[in-house]
């Protein structure tokens, strides 16, 4: 029993959420007499839909699909999936961050010049600070054009450009 609750309070410090225990009287031992108890743990996480995560270079929504983990990419909308047990791994090795959505940093930004090499774009809120993008960083379906607005996110120093149909 001992182990559940190892897992359960691993879960619960990682993701957030809360416990349960259910104990149901099963019999009693013929021999000493004793009740036997099956004693029933469950762990509530909380919505990971507000959730994101970085992994590989990439902001990806978090979803979870049975005992796998679905993480849909901000950048381009491709799905990628991931079990369980290695999503886990991938956490403890720090593969993976797990970033809410209050904590992440998003800005708009609008394309001022196009290069074959690379995006200059511009903030357009607070010091409207210009920013070089390369386009093998940018994972749009689309091509983008002087002119276009777009929503960034930083990321480690980095900016990661997002879909502008993402829900972010």
């Amino acid at each position: 029993m001992s182990a559940a609750r190892k897992i359960a309070n691993e879960l619960i410090k990682r993701f957030s959420g809360s416990t349960g225990e259910a104990h149901k009287l099963m019999g009693l031992d013929k021999d000493t007499g004793k009740r036997i108890y099956r004693t029933t743990l469950s762990v509530r996480l909380k919505n990971l839909t507000q959730r994101y995560a970085y992994y590989r270079g990439h902001l990806y929504l978090i979803d979870i699909a049975g005992d796998n983990f679905k993480l849909t990419s901000l950048e381009d909308g491709s799905q990628l999936s991931i079990k369980g047990k290695e999503f886990e791994k991938d956490l403890k090795k720090e593969v993976i961050r797990i970033i809410d959505k209050d904590l992440l940093e998003t800005i708009d930004l609008s394309v001022t010049e196009v290069t074959p090499e690379r995006y200059q774009m511009m903030k357009l809120a607070g010091d409207y600070e210009t920013f070089y993008v390369s386009r093998d960083e940018v994972r749009l379906k689309r091509e983008l054009k002087t002119g276009d607005n777009v929503k960034g996110a930083i990321i480690d120093n980095r900016i990661i450009i997002i879909e502008q149909e993402s829900i972010i």
